[in-house]
């Protein structure tokens, strides 16, 4: 029992060494992940580039999983395509085979060296990017511990009587042996671990080679369901490339075991356990050769298996990019979250749209602009309950991450002002006793274009970061001061004529106020420093005119 649990612990032991590689590598090389995935899908040789893409991400990360929830993760900003994705796994394979090679050489004496460098380097630098490689060293570390453990505890497992009967069966049975590896494989999650176990077992002559290969097989068959099982939380797209990976494994899978099971299996004078491992090796290689022609059809398949998913005719809507695969790199999971805003941003314009109809008078564009405001609200509450999973660092990246949940609150507080302003000019479209002039309503209408205009820079400052767009945003807000003003003493002269109602002209000036609160938390969501002024209504002095009442007027 005792060497049972020491086994269990070896590979719980690998699993969490690989986590740290792949959080590690996320949180040091995220953006150049994502940066080496864009530059790989431009040029003639593209597919060769998606392929050695692959490759080389799950060398680093340690897990072709990983790399597929990487991969399912730009699928679903639209930054990779379906072909691309298929092939890049396929690289993921093969990367994953030859570092389970690479792994099973003996390595003892590195395992120490890089506990003492990574722990040293993490506990003294632990903030700083060299802080962040330590805890990567770590991970490699215990991988290799892991692995060491693993080989030996083997041995006396395998000398069990009930293991050896449970092997013994095994013999013959492809099927049950394909199935055993793939259960081995989702049980140590990790395609790496349940190999390595069958390679020792045939080393010690408890599986047959032919055997032992079958068992191969389903761990790589194994390893896609667990690909399968983790997509399921995400979208189509993730599903689509997770299940074409299992469709690619599965074609080459069915003539090689009718090969197996027809001629047998030879070592070529190599040891059972090395056999064992460049089979594996080779199996993938083999997968990507023969299966990277063919992902224009596979696609097409895994799109009529899996169609897009229709849009809601309730008018509800989900986030489309907090991705939380991605918290353990605080640079793209902040990139995610300005996308989540940025998409709520478009439903600003939406009620902005319906706003500007409304001031020409047509009414039933409340309910329309309610259900937006909803929209609007949901996704910022999810974004601000992903924004906090966040770590923001110690850098750059945490500016950044403040300017993201300021623009969130600011987007949030746009939509409110918005609701408060149709439902100020609802109750003058249906009212009989205050009414807008033509030249009113065009002067609310310029002003609101001009509104719509401040959103859209402030959404592409935040998006950018650059600060000649955040200079430009603030020249935007100084010249829509200046307009708001003009208005108001426009509306201040036809106070004075005998025939503009007083409250006519209040409702007016109440109107331009609205306008520019609402400009000011369009400019916060650029600018953070801005929030006081969105916090705070302006100051109104009271001005009189003709007839004794006092109209307020904004002053800054």
């Amino acid at each position: 029992m005792l060497v049972l649990i020491s086994l269990l612990s070896g590979v719980t032991l690998l699993t969490y060494g690989i986590y740290l590689v792949k959080s590690g590598v996320m949180r040091v090389f995220g953006s150049q992940l994502g940066a080496l995935i864009a530059r790989s899908l431009s040029g003639r040789l593209w597919p060769l580039k998606a392929l050695l893409t692959g490759v080389g991400i799950t060398a680093l990360v340690q897990s072709s999983n990983a790399t597929a929830l990487l991969v399912s993760s730009f699928m679903q900003k639209g930054l990779v395509a379906l072909i691309p994705a298929l092939l890049i796994m396929l690289g993921a394979d093969v990367g994953s085979a030859v570092m389970a090679r690479v792994l099973t050489f003996d390595l003892s004496w590195l395992s120490p060296l890089c506990l003492i460098v990574g722990i040293n380097l993490f506990l003294r630098r632990k903030s700083t990017r060299a802080g962040k490689i330590g805890r990567i060293i770590i991970g490699l570390g215990l991988i290799l511990l892991a692995l060491k453990t693993i080989v030996a505890t083997t041995a006396p497992i395998s000398q069990s009587e009930t293991m050896q009967l449970i092997l013994t069966s095994l013999e013959g049975e492809f099927t049950f042996a394909i199935l055993m590896g793939a259960l081995l494989a989702m049980l140590c999650y990790s395609s790496l671990a349940a190999v390595l176990i069958t390679a020792l077992l045939a080393a010690h002559g408890s599986l047959s080679l032919v055997t032992a290969l079958y068992i191969v097989i389903g761990a790589n068959l194994g390893s896609c369901v667990l690909e399968i099982l983790g997509s399921l939380s995400q979208g189509v797209e993730a599903r689509r490339v997770m299940t074409g990976n299992l469709f690619f494994k599965l074609t080459l899978a069915l003539p090689c075991c009718l090969v197996l099971n027809a001629t047998g299996a030879q070592a070529y004078g190599l040891e059972l356990s090395s056999a064992v491992i460049w089979f594996h090796v080779i199996f993938n290689v083999a997968l990507c050769l023969s299966m990277a022609p063919l992902t224009p059809w596979y696609a097409r398949l895994l799109k009529g298996l899996f169609p897009d998913v229709p849009e809601t005719q309730s008018g509800e809507i989900e986030p489309r990019y907090l991705d939380e695969q991605s918290l353990d790199n605080p640079t793209l999971a902040t990139s995610n979250a300005i996308r989540e805003i940025l998409h709520a941003g478009g439903f600003l314009h939406q009620m902005l749209g319906l706003f500007k109809e409304s001031l020409t008078g047509k009414t039933g564009h409340s309910h329309k602009l309610a259900e937006l405001s909803l929209n609007v609200e949901k996704l910022c509450m999810a974004t601000r309950n992903y924004i906090v999973l966040i770590e923001p660092g110690a850098d750059a990246r945490s500016e950044r991450w403040n300017q993201c949940l300021a623009a969130v609150m600011a987007t949030l507080a746009a939509a409110e002002q918005l609701k408060r302003i149709q439902a100020d000019i609802s109750f003058v479209n249906h009212s009989q006793e205050v009414s807008l002039s033509a030249h009113s309503r065009s002067d609310l209408t310029r002003l609101t274009g001009a509104v719509n205009e401040s959103l859209a820079l402030s959404l592409n400052a935040l998006m950018t970061g650059r600060s000649s767009e955040l200079r430009g945003v603030m020249e935007r807000r100084e010249a829509f001061k200046a307009e708001c003003d003009r208005y108001a003493r426009r509306q201040l002269e036809r106070l004075s004529s005998s025939d503009y109602g007083t409250d006519t002209g209040a409702v007016m000036l109440s109107l331009i106020d609205d306008l520019r609160l609402l400009n000011g938390c369009f400019i916060a969501i650029a600018v953070p420093g801005h929030a006081l002024d969105v916090a705070h209504a302006p100051e109104m002095e009271e001005i009189p005119v003709t007839g004794g009442v006092p109209v307020k007027q904004v002053t800054d």
